[in-house]
């Protein structure tokens, strides 16, 4: 199979990787991937070289998946470094990106997953054209919300970081679901903007009593926003956060202007720098205080859901610390995970954290 995965057609030069891509047969795909990680293959073309290898319009196996509606397949191809918004040949229309290609087929799945890997939304093909101008051409009005240049940004995948690569794989589900869900809840806003709010009775919510708290007693709730559970741990200091909060902090980090490389986030609770994600062992711990060598106990992360709201409603530090976190996707920049906000936010950011 490694001499066969290197072969080229006669008809378009394709190889095996650009047939899998384009029919979408995904378990193809992950059989020649792994194949093609082998030493034999990285010696002879390097790894990188083979997942984005071209045909003869120009197009690589990702461009293919876009154009055909292969949202499956293109995950697999951007997770293992396909570039996002590498322009094609002739193929579709010369310099497309697999966005002005998913946009063309209107494929919201490829859409979704090419913007949450960084793919740029400005670029333009041979024509001066941007993904949202062929989107609406095309009368694929809920991409073109999607793509409007003017819609707040998407949450993107923090790839970059090392620590992310080396992510296990329950770890990695738990933070790809936060980052679906972030980009889930822009989604929304980006669709019901101007339209009418729908009937609710938030109005007697807000006085409303929780008649379940006794029961959720020993969860483990986030100390950053106060309102999901720990699931993701920081190995080396032991400090606990849910994966839309770790992933906000991952996301919020700037490349070093020197070395434009992603700086790895610190702990938001001992500045410690990040270098490995783990799930949380919620069960290990119990309700009383740890105690750390000679320091003073610190306090267990195990709240009731009342004591939350009353921490949410108290804790001036940590509830700028959640508002600055909360507001993160709407500020991530594109591509490379870098705030677009000004210095000020960062300042208030630096400020908020103990």
């Amino acid at each position: 199979m490694l001499g066969q995965i290197l072969m080229f057609d006669s008809v378009q030069a394709r190889t095996c990787l650009h047939h899998a891509a384009y029919y979408g047969h995904a378990d193809c795909l992950r059989a020649i991937l792994a194949a093609a990680r082998t030493a034999q293959v990285a010696a002879s073309w390097g790894f990188a070289r083979f997942v984005n290898v071209r045909d003869e319009h120009g197009a690589t196996p990702l461009h293919l998946a876009a154009r055909q509606g292969r949202p499956e397949c293109v995950h697999l191809l951007l997770e293992s470094g396909a570039i996002v918004s590498a322009p094609t040949g002739s193929y579709g229309f010369p310099g497309s990106t697999a966005l002005h290609l998913a946009a063309r087929g209107g494929n919201m799945g490829c859409v979704r997953e090419l913007l949450a890997w960084g793919a740029d939304r400005v670029q333009r093909d041979s024509a001066g054209r941007i993904a949202y101008a062929v989107a609406l051409k095309r009368g694929h009005g809920a991409c073109a919300a999607l793509l409007n240049p003017a819609a707040a940004e998407p949450m993107v995948w923090p790839s970059p970081l090392k620590f992310i690569g080396e992510l296990e794989a329950d770890a990695r589900a738990l933070l790809e679901a936060a980052l679906a869900e972030a980009n889930r809840e822009r989604e929304k806003k980006i669709f019901l903007k101007g339209s009418p709010p729908s009937p609710s009775s938030s109005s007697d919510d807000a006085g409303a009593v929780d008649d379940d708290d006794d029961d959720d007693e020993g969860v483990d709730v986030c100390s950053i926003c106060f309102e999901q559970a720990c699931s993701i741990e920081v190995q080396d200091c032991g400090h606990q956060m849910c994966a839309a909060c770790t992933l906000a902090l991952c996301c919020h980090s700037k490349p070093n202007p020197t070395t434009l490389t992603l700086l790895p986030p610190a702990c938001p609770f001992c500045r410690s720098c990040i270098s490995r994600l783990v799930v949380a062992d919620t069960k290990a711990k119990g309700p009383a205080a740890a105690v750390v060598g000679d320091d003073k106990p610190l306090s267990s992360p195990r709240l009731s859901r009342r004591r939350s709201r009353r921490s949410r409603e108290g804790s001036s530090s940590f509830k700028g610390l959640s508002s600055a976190m909360g507001s993160l996707s709407s500020k991530i920049g594109r591509g490379s995970g870098r705030l677009a906000g000004d210095s000020a936010f960062l300042d208030k950011l630096e400020h908020d954290l103990p």
